[in-house]
């Protein structure tokens, strides 16, 4: 089994990094060999200028461009915390590209979300999200896959069709119906602490 093994697996690295995007006749795209997969986990604002922050899947074999740096122990920390509880991650990714100033610089916007990341993470316990299972439904997109639970962080009955704010498997805040989810509207009310329409 060992022989086989070592001929017919590819070895990864699990790696946090800073990545450039680079211009394609597509659109902007993480500069990265092919032989990388990858995830965004936040972007520092919106200039294509600055670097994103990725977990990459590196394989052992595959050398790393120079430019592509690995962000410091304390962020890691954070990140891998973020992955393990997804609200903490896409609610601080608000802060760090809807919320970005064009003013600020790719410090500064490192620095507000790596912030915002530990004051989500700080206050997950007081907070009121909860997991809800997404239904099969019109709405139902390819964002979200009927039967799979996804992290309800907030509910408001005002915005009709949009009253559920939901994080994507790719960390990021969207707002659908309600009868998108298996949840029952009294409980999320009181929860949320609003009054349903």
């Amino acid at each position: 089994m060992s022989a086989w093994y070592n001929k017919h697996m590819t070895f990864y690295h699990e790696k946090y990094c800073f990545v450039p995007w680079r211009q394609t006749p597509e659109g902007y795209e993480p500069a990265l060999p092919e032989e990388v997969s990858c995830k965004l986990l936040a972007d520092l604002g919106r200039n294509q200028h600055y670097d994103a922050l990725y977990v990459l899947r590196w394989p052992e074999d595959t050398p790393k461009p120079s430019e592509v740096r690995a962000v410091p122990n304390p962020l890691r920390s954070l990140l891998i915390s973020g992955r393990s509880y997804p609200p903490a991650l896409a609610l601080a990714r608000n802060v760090g590209f809807h919320e970005a100033a064009e003013e600020w610089s790719e410090a500064e916007a490192l620095e507000k979300f790596t912030n915002a990341l530990r004051a989500e993470l700080d206050k997950q316990r007081e907070r009121p999200f909860l997991l809800a299972k997404a239904l099969e439904g019109d709405s139902v997109d390819f964002y979200k896959s009927p039967g799979q639970y996804y992290w309800i962080v907030g509910y408001k009955p005002s915005r009709h069709g949009r009253e559920i704010a939901w994080v994507s498997e790719d960390f990021f805040v969207y707002q659908d119906p309600i009868t998108d989810f298996e949840i029952d509207v009294a409980w999320l009310s009181e929860r949320f602490g609003v009054a349903s329409s």
